[in-house]
C-alpha cells in the first residue's frame, strides 16, 4: 500500500481530552468514565499521522467546565481550537473570553449525559452567532433531527451533524431523517461529520452497509463533509 502524506495544514476535526480528573474533575452524572488522555498524547498522535492542527471538542464527562480544553489550547495556541459546552445565558463578556482563548463553537447533545440539550439550541445559537461560532450536534437518535430541523433552518450559525446525525444504515437514504440531512445541506450552513460507523453499522468492519449513506452525502455536498 502506498504511503499517504497529508497536505500542509491537515486538521483533525474532532478529539477529546480527558482529565487528569484530580485536576479537572468529571461530573457526577455521566455516561462513562474515560481513561486520562492529555494534550501531550494528542500532540504525539498528530505528529505520528502527519497532521499539524487539531480541534478539541469538550467531552460530556467534563460538563461545562472547559478548563482542560482551554489549558491545552493555551499550550498550543497556533495549532488547537476548541468546541465548548456552555450554558445558555452565559454573559457575552465570558463568551468573548472563550473566543479569545481559542473557542470557535459550542456542542449540543442528547447521546450522552452531560452538557446542553437541543431544547436550548435556538437560544444558544443566537447568543454565540456574533462570535462566528458554529454548533456541533451530537444526537442519540436520528429521529431527533426531524424535531430540531426547523430550528436549524432558522438559526444563522453554521452547524455540524456529528456521526452523520446517528442515522443507522438500516434506516437508509430514503428515510425522512436522511432526506432532512440532504435538505439541510442545501441550506449551505450544514456540515456532516462522517464517523463512528462502528456504533451504527449492523456489520463488522469495514461497515459496508454504511456506504450508501456516505456516498449520498459526498455526492450531495463534497465541500460539506468532515
Amino acid at each position: 500500500m502506498e504511503a499517504f502524506t497529508p497536505p500542509p495544514g491537515a486538521t483533525d476535526a474532532h478529539a477529546h481530552l480527558f482529565g487528569p480528573p484530580e485536576r479537572y474533575p468529571y461530573v457526577a452524572e455521566r455516561s462513562y468514565t474515560p481513561e486520562t488522555r492529555t494534550d501531550v498524547e494528542y500532540d504525539a498522535m498528530l505528529a505520528e499521522i502527519g497532521f499539524s492542527r487539531g480541534v478539541l471538542v469538550q467531552p460530556s464527562v467534563h460538563g461545562t467546565d472547559n478548563g482542560a480544553m482551554l489549558a491545552a489550547i493555551a499550550r498550543h495556541p497556533d495549532t488547537y481550537r476548541g468546541v465548548a459546552i456552555v450554558e445558555p445565558g452565559t454573559p457575552p463578556k465570558r463568551l468573548a473570553t472563550l473566543h479569545a482563548r481559542g473557542v470557535r463553537g459550542v456542542r449540543v447533545q442528547t447521546a450522552v449525559v452531560g452538557g446542553v440539550p437541543p431544547s436550548q439550541l435556538e437560544r444558544l445559537a443566537a447568543e454565540t452567532h456574533e462570535f462566528g461560532w458554529h454548533v456541533v450536534l451530537h444526537l442519540d437518535r436520528a429521529a431527533e433531527l426531524l424535531d430540531i430541523a426547523p430550528v436549524l433552518e432558522r438559526m444563522r450559525n453554521p452547524f455540524v451533524l456529528d456521526h452523520i446525525a446517528r442515522i443507522r444504515p438500516k434506516e437508509g437514504v430514503d428515510s425522512p431523517q436522511f432526506r432532512t440531512i440532504l435538505r439541510l445541506l442545501d441550506e449551505g450552513r450544514c456540515y456532516v461529520k462522517i464517523a463512528s460507523f462502528l456504533r451504527l453499522s449492523d456489520e463488522p468492519y469495514p461497515f459496508l452497509d454504511s456506504l450508501p449513506l456516505v456516498s449520498a452525502v459526498v455526492k450531495a455536498r463534497p465541500d460539506r463533509v468532515i
